[in-house]
């Protein structure tokens, strides 16, 4: 498809079960169908075709993730917050006190798979926790970053919930279940009891584990916070807690909370956009007006860096371009260029770090084979590409709404917050 001329409907690929990056492949190819519209036939305010307007069907190739995971549901421990709306608005009265189902997704790193029920003498398990929207894994590429990891690492991802979601809510006495929109957002917890039912469902006991990173990115900090504040896991052996761009001012009590159980945990709050974290109130976002600034926590100031942006964007519409599951397949001449001059000087992904400082004194020292996202960017040739790059920002971003390349139609100025987890996420959750 052309971006520049036609708009999915739909996504390419299937947001939790496909490859969105090369190396995440499998060597199981599928082929997926999407309905493209020309963009004189979309409706953008809105996303949706125009009245009377039809797409094509489209096939577009690609593959399987290779990554084995597995998934569980059960109700969520969090209350909902489906509400009436409006001035006022209160728990629905249709649905209160009723429950609905959590999604979790669990993966185990190489290391973590190789060790034995059987065993007492072997590491222990370290457990992982990303509250997210619930396609991190192979949307983001979370799965391939945690994959290699030197500890035995199990990583579940917790789905959150947002507006425009269909929701089964189910009577707890009765089981009567109606299904609604979700006009709102909130959390979603996990349990003690899940985390070792996917541990024992893998080793056949339960192995010895530590929760040692917690982790939210968009509106998994309802979940994080509401875990936590509930009392839903044990969080005195975190050795992490990382916010990926969703510093809000609620999240203050959780934070603190963990510090006080175990003072050495290191917070790691990315900041990126003025929507995704609490500032001042009619203050242009930034580290000076951030509502949660001056804590003991490390914070990376993203917020409007054309070196973040270009990197990141440029590796996802390259992906978009690739042999073999190519979404896009059309690019303008000026746009290919200067994404072919960036992209033939970046460095391996998943080994670009965001903060140099910050890293040294979260891991003591930078990864072997890393490079900082500033030292990069300070090198004129570099400079330069990414300068060249960032100016075609308009075109990349039709690629990646239009095209979905993020898995969805982000709106201009939305890939900023959605790019993270693509570019970072590696860094403090192995």
């Amino acid at each position: 498809m052309d971006p520049e001329k036609e708009v999915l409907q739909t996504p390419a690929r299937n947001l939790g079960a496909d490859a969105h990056f090369t190396a995440d492949r499998s060597t199981t190819g599928v082929t997926r169908t999407a309905n493209v519209f020309k963009v004189e036939d979309w409706d953008f305010p809105n996303n949706q075709p125009k009245p009377g307007k039809t797409g094509v069907a489209t096939s577009f190739p690609g593959f399987t993730s290779r990554h084995a995971v597995s998934r569980s549901s059960v109700d969520n421990p969090i209350p909902h917050q489906r509400k009436t709306g409006g001035k006022g608005s209160v728990i629905d009265p249709q649905v209160a006190g009723w429950t609905h189902a959590a999604n979790y997704t669990a993966f185990f790193s190489a290391s973590a798979a190789a060790l034995s029920g059987a065993s007492a003498d072997q590491p222990r398990l370290r457990v992982l926790l990303l509250w997210g929207t619930g396609t991190e894994g192979t949307r983001h590429g979370v799965f391939g970053a945690v994959a290699g990891a030197a500890e035995p690492t199990l990583l579940i991802i917790v789905s959150g919930i947002e507006p425009g979601h269909t929701i089964k809510f189910k009577e707890p006495g009765t089981g009567a279940t109606r299904d609604l929109l979700a006009n709102n957002r909130w959390g979603v917890g996990i349990t003690t009891a899940s985390i070792e039912g996917f541990i024992t469902q893998r080793f056949g006991r339960l192995v010895s584990y530590d929760i040692r990173i917690c982790a939210a990115f968009s509106t998994g900090y309802l979940g994080l916070q509401d875990s936590v504040a509930r009392s839903l896991i044990a969080v005195d052996k975190l050795d992490r807690v990382v916010i990926f761009d969703c510093l809000y001012g609620s999240l203050k009590p959780t934070l603190d909370r963990i510090k006080q159980l175990k003072n050495s945990t290191h917070v790691v709050c990315y900041v990126v956009t003025g929507g995704g974290n609490s500032f001042e109130k009619d203050q242009t976002p930034s580290m000076a007006t951030l509502s949660l600034r001056g804590n003991p926590w490390h914070y990376i100031d993203l917020i409007g860096s054309p070196a973040y942006h270009a990197v990141a964007s440029a590796r996802v519409v390259q992906e978009g371009q690739t042999a073999g599951n190519p979404i896009v397949d059309t690019l303008v001449p000026t746009h290919k260029a200067a994404l072919d001059a960036l992209v033939a000087l970046l460095p391996a992904r998943n080994t670009v770090v965001s903060n140099a400082d910050v890293m040294r004194r979260v891991r003591a020292a930078l990864p072997s084979g890393s490079t900082p996202l500033a030292t990069f960017a300070a090198d004129k040739k570099n400079a330069a590409a990414i300068g060249a790059f960032f100016k075609e920002v308009s075109t990349t971003r039709h690629h990646i709404g239009r095209a979905q390349l993020l898995g969805w139609p982000a709106p201009a100025g939305e890939e900023w917050h959605d790019l993270l987890l693509v570019e970072f996420g590696w860094e403090y959750l192995v």
